[in-house]
């Protein structure tokens, strides 16, 4: 019970806990690490070099990543992500280490080396791991899942400022780079781990085009190009990146100032034994008498080598600390409410809450500039960064599968330093004609400029938005593509034209998986605007889609009062649906249309059910006894106890099933069970066990053992649905040896209870990966395309059971060739 709140609190799915549990500990290690180390970083950076230089250190961690993501690239598309993973995570341990080995002596090699690690290795690392993140999830999960697994770097960046801030005066700088390393370390285990628990299944792909790095890049810019979303976006994320490290600029040098007791200056303190500390411009220009209490102390070398050692402490347990509030302002937040907000408002609209808060907060700085208003900007842009890159991440499902990845190297790798080199050389330029107070308030006062154009921009977005969904839904695409972009336009804040899916849904050469996934997109959204529509499908040919169909408009809440304001209105939607009960053979359908028949008119639906008892179809009649079945009502026995004397078996079955719910009648409808379980003809006895098996009598558990030699797989199910173990093993051989059934029958199994269903799948998923496992190995020496048309056929079964829609694409496309 606990379990289901506190998963109700969260807005998680119970299937999809597994995968957020291992995308969230591996964001954790990763960003303690880079908060624990980084924070050190600027710390000892400032204090050994000064503020003034601390623009050309973003912009060198900008090129660096840049160049990065050059190299990596086309490795990236070549090796295994797991693998590259791996490798950089081992590269920047091992340059971290050295950079602590000769910190001492050199800072340039010391800063340099951090740099490499961070900006061309770790930058990477990254980027992999938010698309390893995007992969495990579809666009409408991401929604709810991408604020809990982004949570963890809200909870990093609060241990990592615990961290620095607990050992800051205890340990020297350099060495929490070791600490650095041992967390982003950890990630390894977890990865090899998450391989092995999840029992990867399998996969392969067509081989592809090899390019070089710069040709990619270069390619995807041609792509940017072409699409107004992208091209918006690209400019959207060049600003984002801009105000985040003009505001890194503006607060690191608030909380300098305030350690240092200084304001809008910089102190600088000679190094002694290289001389490559500078002052300032600005320490210039004060008085002699201030110069001297400040870098040029009459003290011993060792003095002032302590003196920078104690500031160099003070500046980084300041920050650490701060870091700490940050964190727990921010995942107080995200955790409640972001989700919410996504959902609420929509992909496009969260995103716009960032540049509001900024615009707000940097015209407190513009107006009072210390470390408080500076502190305040810096905890809410944190607070609103986090929402906006929730956001922008769950964008990309804009983009084919096929440039997905490519794209984010592109933002990622690319476009955000691209940014931060805008930003911090507008520093630089500004430093050449402005200081002190002017320099700071030319700074906050080109946040407020920021800020505006990103409103501007990002209320265009979402136009493009919604009409680069629409262009993937068209023909010609992947399946894949196509499937997200359906359920991209569920999401609020989209403005569309309903008659491109429903027509999608009323074509005939359509794939099902599409038109259900259009059907599923419109009970989604929920608008009224769709039941005529709606309505319309209700004569497809397809069961499915029927029985969709019927389940959407059972969804709607309210009915009554959107469409069916007008009596005519309410009259039409009866009518069509009253026309399909009786022309509908399958009782599933049946059973979802009475359910809406309810919502629309209570009165009428008894009545109507006590008409069709009398129908001269048994199975109407069957169907409509097992209906009744739902209404927990004791007046219903006068009109469904005659019928357990009926000639036709399944009557008689449905009529026990729906009446046993009546304590009274119980010992009189377990005589007309055992008669049925004790029959010598199959269909009746199987009839009883149907009837064990959905009402789960436990007791009757002995009755299906002693029929279990039988090999019936009717006795399998209802020993299933009483959560017999025994079973499990039966149950898989029956699925794998009739997958290409596995439509019905995953309907059946879905039936099962919870813990059981759970424990089924984790068996199957074994039993698929060793079978796709032994497929491919068998066929190691081929090309995908050289398979034979019955292997690919029995690779697609398989991987539609475990929904690999993507892959289950690429071998159907493979199929079609032969």
């Amino acid at each position: 019970m606990r379990a289901k709140l506190f998963s109700k609190l969260l807005n998680i799915g119970k299937h999809e806990w597994p995968r957020v549990i291992v995308c969230w500990i591996i964001t954790f290690f990763l960003r303690v690490g880079f908060i624990v180390g980084w924070t050190v970083v600027i710390a000892m950076f400032v204090n050994r070099m000064g503020i003034i230089q601390l623009p050309f250190l973003f912009i060198l961690h900008a090129f660096l990543v840049i160049a990065g993501t050059l190299i990596f690239s086309g490795i990236i598309r070549r090796v295994r992500k797991e693998i590259v993973i791996i490798i950089n995570i081992l590269l920047a341990a091992m340059f971290l280490i050295s950079a602590s080995i000769f910190v001492a002596y050199s800072n340039w090699l010391f800063f340099g080396l951090v740099l490499i690690a961070e900006s061309m290795m770790l930058a990477q690392l990254n980027i992999l791991i938010s698309a390893f993140v995007e992969e495990m999830f579809t666009p409408l999960e991401s929604q709810r899942t991408f604020p809990i697994v982004e949570s963890s770097e809200t909870i990093g960046l609060i241990a990592g400022g615990i961290i620095v801030s607990t050992l800051a005066h205890s340990i020297p700088s350099y060495k929490f780079l070791y600490i650095w390393v041992l967390f982003i370390m950890l990630v390894i285990p977890i990865i090899l781990s998450f391989k092995s628990l999840n029992t990867e299944i399998p996969s392969f792909k067509a081989e592809e085009k090899k390019r070089s790095s710069i040709k990619t890049i270069a390619k995807n810019l041609k792509e940017a190009q072409k699409s107004p979303f992208l091209k918006i976006l690209i400019v959207i994320i060049i600003f984002q990146w801009m105000f985040i490290n003009l505001l890194e600029f503006q607060y690191t040098k608030s909380v300098q100032q305030n350690v240092y007791e200084e304001r809008e200056e910089t102190l600088v303190y000679e190094n002694a034994l290289n001389n490559t500390m500078k002052v300032s411009t600005l320490d210039l220009e004060i008085t002699e008498e201030k110069l001297m209490t400040t870098a040029y102390r009459d003290t011993s070398d060792m003095d002032k080598a302590q003196s920078s050692q104690s500031y160099e402490d003070s500046l980084t347990a300041r920050l650490g600390l701060l870091q700490v509030f940050f964190g727990i302002a921010t995942l107080l937040m995200q955790i409640l409410v972001s989700g919410r907000i996504l959902k609420r408002l929509g992909i496009i609209k969260s995103m716009t809450i960032h540049p509001h808060i900024g615009m707000i907060t940097a015209t407190l700085m513009a107006l009072k500039f210390n470390i408080f208003s500076a502190s305040i900007s810096k905890g809410a842009v944190e607070m609103t960064g986090l929402l906006f890159q929730n956001a922008y991440h769950s964008s990309y499902y804009a983009f084919g599968e096929k440039i997905r990845d490519q794209m984010k190297e592109l933002l990622e790798g690319i476009i955000k330093p691209a940014g931060a080199i805008l930003g911090m050389s507008f520093i630089i330029l500004l430093e050449n004609f402005l200081f002190g107070e002017n320099l700071t308030l030319t700074i906050n006062l080109t946040l407020i400029i920021i800020a505006i154009l990103s409103i501007s921009l990002i209320s265009r977005l979402q136009t493009e938005y919604t009409k680069q969904s629409q262009k993937n839904i068209e023909r010609g695409n992947s399946n894949h593509t196509r499937l997200n972009a359906i359920e991209i336009l569920a999401q609020k804040g989209h403005k569309i034209d309903y008659r491109q899916l429903i027509k999608t849904v009323q074509r005939e050469n359509e794939s099902e998986e599409i038109k259900l996934k259009v059907i599923e997109t419109l009970k989604e959204i929920k608008d009224p605007k769709t039941i005529p529509h709606l309505i319309s499908c209700l004569s497809s040919a397809n069961k499915n889609v029927r029985l969709a169909v019927v389940e959407a408009l059972g969804e709607f809440r309210n009915l009554e009062k959107h469409f069916l304001k007008s009596a005519f209105g309410q009259h039409r939607i009866q009518e069509n649906l009253k026309k399909l009960f009786e022309e509908e053979e399958y009782e599933e359908i049946r059973y979802a249309i009475v359910q809406v028949l309810s919502k629309l008119n209570p009165k009428d639906i008894v009545p109507f059910l006590l008409e069709k008892l009398q129908s001269k179809d048994s199975k109407i009649t069957a169907d409509c006894i097992h209906i009744c079945g739902l209404f927990h009502d004791p007046n219903s026995i006068h009109y469904l106890e005659k019928f357990l004397d009926h000639k036709d078996p399944k009557i008689r079955t449905n009529s026990i099933i729906a009446l046993w719910q009546f304590d009274s009648l119980r010992s009189k409808l377990e005589h007309y069970l055992d008669q049925l379980i004790k029959s010598e003809k199959k269909e009746n006895r199987l009839l009883g066990v149907r009837i064990i098996g959905e009402l789960e009598l436990k007791g009757k558990r002995s009755d299906l053992l002693k029929m279990l030699p039988n090999k019936e797989i009717e006795v399998v199910f209802a020993l299933g649905h009483l959560s017999e173990q025994s079973v499990l093993p039966k149950l898989v051989d029956y699925i794998m040896e009739n997958k290409k059934d596995w439509e019905s029958i995953s309907k059946k199994i879905n039936k099962l209870p919870g813990k059981f269903l759970n424990t089924l799948k984790q068996f199957l998923h074994q039993e698929i990966s060793y079978s796709i496992h032994k497929i491919l190995t068998s066929n190691s020496h081929l090309k995908p395309e050289e398979y034979e048309k019955e292997t690919l056929e029995e690779l697609m079964h398989l991987y539609t059971i475990i929904n690999e829609a993507k892959t289950k694409e690429e071998i159907r496309n493979l199929i079609k060739q032969k």
